[in-house]
């Protein structure tokens, strides 16, 4: 069988597989959720995702020599959780061809710009061609729609395709309607594989929302769990905020009950702190002034302090990208984004950093109990 065939899935091929309007008249459907090795669930409304993953170890010599080099293109509405099925499926193609891919490289179009325009003003553009194009790297992309607001960067892209070895992309729509893209780039992306996603059902989210309580020590009531997905926890990455809001007002050790969730959500307010009162924490725990958070200095100690309160400010209490920017110094709301990006990454390995993240976030959850 050869990965064309395979792998060459549509949402009509998937049609026997069941929508969410199979469900039976209780709410709940009778195909199972089920869960990959890499805390990545599916449901019935993406039963394509359960082909591919069941599919896939069948193909554990998969050719990615030049000229067997095809672009995977992953598409769906934001919260459908394009962006972790992309890593899931870089960490797996990169662990079945490890003679020949040896690293995932990961980039969203505005960190791949940034980088551009940097490897343009050191006089290094090919330098950073070379880097992008190397034969044991997996390059995965996410938000490729950035792209039509950057069109210094299609030739850039063109080259990546036509020199590269393995590219997986994100985006909120099919290849093929990125009708202001050169042709020469969409042409491309549509020759190899698009894996359309869907919102995930109530029944998946249910599924989340009670593994992600349950990483915590913790179990949560059904009336609680159903509570929250109808109406504040309509996206993964939204329910993975709630469950961050419970825990700074909740014990942990304790069931979760319905009345608990509702005191705590029911009657709130969207931001239950203020961006002003989450700098002047940071700001007194790293013993500088909230003007150095807003300020457009690089040194690396405001920089940091900098990603401790944006990261706060959007993982806890949801503020949005734009409204973190105007507060710290006015910034563009992808500038937050890259810095809310990079934090997380750094808070993986850091363990100082770490650390000095749970002493400010100790210090927010006792002033929110008060």
């Amino acid at each position: 069988m050869t990965l064309e065939s395979s792998f060459s899935l549509s949402q009509s091929s998937a049609s026997g597989l069941g929508k969410a309007s199979d469900a039976p008249a209780g709410g709940f459907s009778k195909y199972p959720v089920q869960k990959t090795s890499n805390e990545l669930f599916y449901g019935p409304e993406n039963g394509i995702l359960k082909l591919f993953s069941d599919d896939l170890p069948s193909h554990s010599s998969f050719d990615f020599s030049e000229n067997n080099f095809f672009p995977i293109s992953i598409f769906g509405p934001s919260g459908s959780g394009k962006s972790e099925l992309a890593k899931y499926l870089a960490e797996r193609l990169v662990r079945l061809n490890s003679n020949s891919l040896t690293e995932t490289i990961r980039f969203s179009v505005s960190d791949l710009f940034r980088d551009f325009i940097d490897a343009i003003e050191i006089d290094e553009l090919d330098k950073f061609r070379q880097s992008l194009v190397s034969p044991n790297r997996l390059l995965l992309l996410d938000n490729f729609e950035e792209l039509l607001t950057k069109p210094s960067l299609f030739d850039e892209i063109i080259y990546l395709l036509d020199h590269g070895r393995q590219l997986i992309i994100t985006s909120s729509v099919h290849p093929a309607d990125f009708v202001h893209l050169p042709y020469r780039i969409t042409s491309r992306l549509l020759n190899g594989l698009s894996l359309p996603l869907e919102n995930p059902s109530a029944e998946t989210l249910l599924v989340v929302l009670q593994s992600e309580i349950q990483k915590y020590g913790s179990t949560i009531s059904p009336e609680a769990s159903r509570w929250l997905i109808d109406r504040t926890c309509s996206t993964i990455p939204g329910i993975k905020q709630c469950v961050s809001k419970l825990r700074i007002h909740l014990d942990f050790s304790n069931h979760i009950e319905l009345s608990a969730v509702f005191k705590v959500l029911g009657q709130s307010s969207n931001h239950d702190f203020s961006l002003n009162e989450i700098a002047k924490i940071v700001a007194k725990k790293q013993r500088m002034k909230i003007s150095d958070l807003k300020s457009q200095s690089r040194k690396q100690s405001f920089v940091l302090a900098r990603g401790i309160a944006v990261y706060i400010a959007r993982q806890i209490f949801q503020y949005k990208f734009d409204d973190i920017g105007k507060f710290f110094g006015n910034r563009d709301h992808t500038t937050i984004l890259h810095a809310h990006r990079k934090f997380k990454k750094q808070i993986e390995t850091d363990a100082e950093l770490k650390k000095c993240f749970d002493d400010i976030y100790s210090t927010i959850r006792k002033k929110l109990k008060t």
